[in-house]
Protein backbone atom coordinates (compact mmCIF):
# COMPACT_ATOMS: atom_id res chain seq x y z
CA UNK A 1 0.00 0.00 0.00
CA UNK A 2 1.31 3.42 -0.98
CA UNK A 3 0.73 5.87 1.87
CA UNK A 4 2.37 8.90 0.22
CA UNK A 5 1.51 9.72 -3.40
CA UNK A 6 1.89 12.60 -5.82
CA UNK A 7 0.50 12.79 -9.34
CA UNK A 8 1.69 15.52 -11.71
CA UNK A 9 2.07 17.75 -8.64
CA UNK A 10 2.98 21.37 -9.41
CA UNK A 11 3.22 24.55 -7.37
CA UNK A 12 3.76 28.12 -8.54
CA UNK A 13 4.64 31.09 -6.37
CA UNK A 14 3.60 33.92 -8.62
CA UNK A 15 5.17 33.04 -11.95
CA UNK A 16 8.02 31.05 -10.39
CA UNK A 17 7.61 27.25 -10.37
CA UNK A 18 8.58 25.56 -7.11
CA UNK A 19 7.44 22.08 -8.19
CA UNK A 20 6.85 20.87 -11.74
CA UNK A 21 4.92 17.68 -12.50
CA UNK A 22 6.19 15.57 -9.60
CA UNK A 23 5.07 11.93 -9.49
CA UNK A 24 5.92 9.96 -6.38
CA UNK A 25 4.88 6.83 -4.50
CA UNK A 26 6.13 5.79 -1.07
CA UNK A 27 4.91 2.43 0.30
CA UNK A 28 3.82 1.91 3.88
CA UNK A 29 6.70 1.42 6.31
CA UNK A 30 9.33 2.71 3.89
CA UNK A 31 11.91 5.42 4.48
CA UNK A 32 12.28 7.57 1.39
CA UNK A 33 14.65 10.48 0.72
CA UNK A 34 14.17 13.31 -1.77
CA UNK A 35 17.65 14.71 -2.28
CA UNK A 36 18.44 18.06 -3.87
CA UNK A 37 20.12 21.39 -3.41
CA UNK A 38 18.76 24.68 -2.17
CA UNK A 39 15.75 25.78 -4.19
CA UNK A 40 15.06 22.26 -5.49
CA UNK A 41 11.50 22.27 -4.14
CA UNK A 42 11.98 19.98 -1.14
CA UNK A 43 10.34 22.24 1.43
CA UNK A 44 7.45 22.96 -0.92
CA UNK A 45 6.89 19.22 -1.37
CA UNK A 46 6.69 18.71 2.40
CA UNK A 47 4.32 21.67 2.78
CA UNK A 48 1.98 20.32 0.11
CA UNK A 49 1.96 16.82 1.61
CA UNK A 50 1.30 18.28 5.05
CA UNK A 51 -1.64 20.37 3.84
CA UNK A 52 0.12 23.65 4.65
CA UNK A 53 -0.11 24.78 1.00
CA UNK A 54 -2.40 23.89 -1.88
CA UNK A 55 -0.98 22.76 -5.22
CA UNK A 56 -1.39 24.86 -8.34
CA UNK A 57 -2.16 21.70 -10.30
CA UNK A 58 -2.02 17.96 -9.84
CA UNK A 59 -2.75 16.25 -6.55
CA UNK A 60 -1.14 14.42 -3.67
CA UNK A 61 -2.30 12.06 -0.96
CA UNK A 62 -1.16 10.87 2.46
CA UNK A 63 -2.82 7.86 4.10
CA UNK A 64 -5.59 8.03 1.52
CA UNK A 65 -6.45 11.64 2.39
CA UNK A 66 -6.09 14.74 0.22
CA UNK A 67 -4.00 17.21 2.23
CA UNK A 68 -5.45 20.20 0.41
CA UNK A 69 -8.99 19.43 1.67
CA UNK A 70 -8.56 17.08 4.64
CA UNK A 71 -5.65 18.70 6.47
CA UNK A 72 -7.34 18.64 9.89
CA UNK A 73 -7.86 14.86 9.77
CA UNK A 74 -4.38 14.34 8.37
CA UNK A 75 -2.63 16.31 11.12
CA UNK A 76 -3.75 13.75 13.68
CA UNK A 77 -1.93 10.98 11.80
CA UNK A 78 1.20 12.72 10.56
CA UNK A 79 4.18 14.48 12.07
CA UNK A 80 5.87 17.38 10.26
CA UNK A 81 9.30 18.91 10.84
CA UNK A 82 10.07 22.08 8.89
CA UNK A 83 12.73 24.75 9.10
CA UNK A 84 9.97 27.13 10.15
CA UNK A 85 8.89 24.94 13.09
CA UNK A 86 8.91 27.11 16.21
CA UNK A 87 8.39 26.70 19.94
CA UNK A 88 6.85 29.35 22.18
CA UNK A 89 9.64 31.53 23.53
CA UNK A 90 7.79 32.28 26.79
CA UNK A 91 7.65 28.59 27.79
CA UNK A 92 10.31 26.04 28.61
CA UNK A 93 10.95 23.08 26.34
CA UNK A 94 8.97 20.80 28.65
CA UNK A 95 6.06 23.25 28.85
CA UNK A 96 6.02 23.53 25.07
CA UNK A 97 5.88 19.78 24.58
CA UNK A 98 3.15 19.32 27.22
CA UNK A 99 1.15 22.05 25.49
CA UNK A 100 1.49 20.44 22.04
CA UNK A 101 0.69 17.01 23.45
CA UNK A 102 -2.57 18.44 24.75
CA UNK A 103 -3.32 20.13 21.43
CA UNK A 104 -2.88 16.75 19.71
CA UNK A 105 -5.26 15.07 22.14
CA UNK A 106 -2.64 12.98 23.95
CA UNK A 107 -3.82 12.04 27.49
CA UNK A 108 -1.78 13.73 30.22
CA UNK A 109 -0.09 10.61 31.60
CA UNK A 110 0.65 9.26 28.13
CA UNK A 111 2.02 12.65 27.15
CA UNK A 112 4.42 12.79 30.10
CA UNK A 113 5.67 9.28 29.30
CA UNK A 114 6.08 10.04 25.59
CA UNK A 115 7.90 13.32 26.25
CA UNK A 116 10.30 11.62 28.64
CA UNK A 117 11.01 8.87 26.10
CA UNK A 118 11.67 11.31 23.25
CA UNK A 119 13.82 13.71 25.26
CA UNK A 120 15.97 10.89 26.62
CA UNK A 121 16.24 9.23 23.21
CA UNK A 122 17.33 12.54 21.64
CA UNK A 123 19.60 13.32 24.61
CA UNK A 124 17.98 16.67 25.43
CA UNK A 125 16.38 15.73 28.76
CA UNK A 126 18.79 18.03 30.60
CA UNK A 127 17.51 20.95 28.48
CA UNK A 128 13.85 20.43 29.38
CA UNK A 129 13.64 23.49 31.65
CA UNK A 130 15.38 25.84 29.20
CA UNK A 131 13.49 28.29 27.02
CA UNK A 132 13.94 28.01 23.23
CA UNK A 133 15.96 31.22 23.02
CA UNK A 134 18.69 29.67 25.19
CA UNK A 135 18.98 26.47 23.15
CA UNK A 136 21.51 25.83 20.34
CA UNK A 137 20.34 25.01 16.82
CA UNK A 138 20.92 21.27 17.13
CA UNK A 139 18.86 21.01 20.31
CA UNK A 140 16.07 23.08 18.75
CA UNK A 141 15.94 20.73 15.77
CA UNK A 142 15.72 17.71 18.07
CA UNK A 143 13.00 19.47 20.06
CA UNK A 144 11.06 20.11 16.85
CA UNK A 145 11.33 16.43 15.99
CA UNK A 146 10.08 15.48 19.47
CA UNK A 147 7.13 17.82 19.04
CA UNK A 148 6.22 16.13 15.73
CA UNK A 149 6.28 12.66 17.33
CA UNK A 150 4.24 13.30 20.49
CA UNK A 151 1.04 11.75 19.11
CA UNK A 152 2.72 8.68 17.57
CA UNK A 153 2.13 9.58 13.90
CA UNK A 154 1.93 6.96 11.19
CA UNK A 155 3.80 9.18 8.72
CA UNK A 156 6.70 11.56 9.37
CA UNK A 157 7.49 14.35 6.88
CA UNK A 158 10.96 15.69 7.62
CA UNK A 159 12.60 18.70 5.98
CA UNK A 160 16.23 18.43 7.06
CA UNK A 161 17.53 21.18 4.75
CA UNK A 162 19.34 23.95 6.57
CA UNK A 163 18.81 22.35 9.96
CA UNK A 164 22.50 22.74 10.73
CA UNK A 165 22.75 19.36 12.44
CA UNK A 166 25.92 18.84 14.42
CA UNK A 167 27.41 15.36 14.75
CA UNK A 168 25.55 14.48 17.95
CA UNK A 169 22.23 15.73 16.60
CA UNK A 170 22.70 13.78 13.36
CA UNK A 171 23.44 10.55 15.22
CA UNK A 172 20.60 10.96 17.74
CA UNK A 173 18.09 11.79 15.00
CA UNK A 174 19.27 8.86 12.88
CA UNK A 175 18.92 6.47 15.79
CA UNK A 176 15.41 7.64 16.58
CA UNK A 177 14.29 7.48 12.94
CA UNK A 178 15.54 3.90 12.63
CA UNK A 179 13.74 3.01 15.87
CA UNK A 180 10.49 4.56 14.59
CA UNK A 181 10.64 2.47 11.43
CA UNK A 182 11.44 -0.79 13.17
CA UNK A 183 9.36 -0.51 16.34
CA UNK A 184 6.48 1.84 15.50
CA UNK A 185 6.09 1.20 11.76
CA UNK A 186 6.38 4.87 10.84
CA UNK A 187 6.64 5.75 7.14
CA UNK A 188 9.28 8.42 6.56
CA UNK A 189 9.72 10.99 3.80
CA UNK A 190 12.96 12.91 4.31
CA UNK A 191 13.95 15.91 2.21
CA UNK A 192 17.65 16.66 2.47
CA UNK A 193 20.78 17.90 0.71
CA UNK A 194 22.89 15.22 2.35
CA UNK A 195 22.87 11.93 0.45
CA UNK A 196 25.47 10.44 2.77
CA UNK A 197 23.19 10.97 5.77
CA UNK A 198 20.11 9.69 3.94
CA UNK A 199 21.94 6.49 2.98
CA UNK A 200 22.11 5.38 6.59
CA UNK A 201 18.37 5.77 7.10
CA UNK A 202 16.46 5.36 3.83
CA UNK A 203 15.94 2.53 1.37
CA UNK A 204 14.46 4.65 -1.42
CA UNK A 205 15.82 7.76 -3.10
CA UNK A 206 14.80 10.40 -5.62
CA UNK A 207 16.71 13.33 -7.08
CA UNK A 208 14.89 16.65 -7.05
CA UNK A 209 16.20 19.63 -9.01
CA UNK A 210 14.49 22.92 -9.80
CA UNK A 211 11.12 21.42 -8.90
CA UNK A 212 11.45 18.34 -11.07
CA UNK A 213 11.86 14.75 -9.91
CA UNK A 214 14.66 13.38 -12.06
CA UNK A 215 15.10 9.80 -10.92
CA UNK A 216 13.70 7.39 -8.38
CA UNK A 217 15.12 4.10 -7.18
CA UNK A 218 14.34 1.65 -4.39
CA UNK A 219 17.12 -0.41 -2.86
CA UNK A 220 14.61 -3.25 -3.04
CA UNK A 221 15.67 -3.67 -6.68
CA UNK A 222 19.21 -4.48 -5.58
CA UNK A 223 18.01 -6.87 -2.90
CA UNK A 224 16.06 -8.82 -5.54
CA UNK A 225 19.43 -9.78 -6.97
CA UNK A 226 20.87 -10.72 -3.56
CA UNK A 227 22.98 -7.57 -3.38
CA UNK A 228 24.32 -7.18 0.19
CA UNK A 229 22.31 -4.64 2.20
CA UNK A 230 25.31 -2.53 3.23
CA UNK A 231 26.49 -2.35 -0.40
CA UNK A 232 22.96 -1.63 -1.62
CA UNK A 233 22.89 1.54 0.44
CA UNK A 234 25.94 2.73 -1.50
CA UNK A 235 25.08 1.31 -4.91
CA UNK A 236 21.53 2.70 -4.94
CA UNK A 237 22.47 6.38 -4.72
CA UNK A 238 25.55 5.85 -6.95
CA UNK A 239 23.34 4.18 -9.56
CA UNK A 240 21.10 7.26 -9.54
CA UNK A 241 24.13 9.47 -10.06
CA UNK A 242 25.50 7.28 -12.87
CA UNK A 243 22.25 7.29 -14.84
CA UNK A 244 21.83 11.01 -14.30
CA UNK A 245 25.28 11.73 -15.69
CA UNK A 246 24.27 10.01 -18.92
CA UNK A 247 21.22 12.25 -19.18
CA UNK A 248 22.54 15.68 -18.30
CA UNK A 249 25.66 17.71 -17.41
CA UNK A 250 27.32 17.55 -14.01
CA UNK A 251 25.96 19.91 -11.45
CA UNK A 252 26.37 21.36 -8.02
CA UNK A 253 25.49 18.95 -5.20
CA UNK A 254 28.30 16.79 -3.90
CA UNK A 255 27.75 13.15 -2.96
CA UNK A 256 29.84 11.93 -0.04
CA UNK A 257 29.71 8.13 0.28
CA UNK A 258 32.23 7.87 3.08
CA UNK A 259 34.71 9.73 5.23
CA UNK A 260 37.39 9.79 2.51
CA UNK A 261 35.51 9.24 -0.75
CA UNK A 262 34.02 12.11 -2.73
CA UNK A 263 32.13 11.37 -5.92
CA UNK A 264 31.26 13.92 -8.62
CA UNK A 265 28.29 16.23 -8.22
CA UNK A 266 24.69 15.33 -8.88
CA UNK A 267 23.57 15.85 -12.46
CA UNK A 268 21.68 19.00 -13.27
CA UNK A 269 19.39 19.23 -16.30
CA UNK A 270 20.54 21.35 -19.22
Amino acid sequence: MDVITAFDLSKLYGAAPALRGVNLKVPEGAAFACVGGAGAGKTTLVRLLAGLRRPTSGECGVLGLNPAYEAARLHGMTGVVLQSTRLYSSMSLMENLRFYAGVNGVPVNDGVERISFLLHRLNIWEDRDQRPGALPTGVLFRAGLARALLHRPRVLLLDEEGAGMDRETAERVKGLLLYLREEEGVTLLMCTQNMNYAQGICDGFALLHQGQLLLQLLLFLFLLFDFPVHLSRIAGPFFLWLIGCARCPLGVIKMDFGPAVLFPAYPVPA
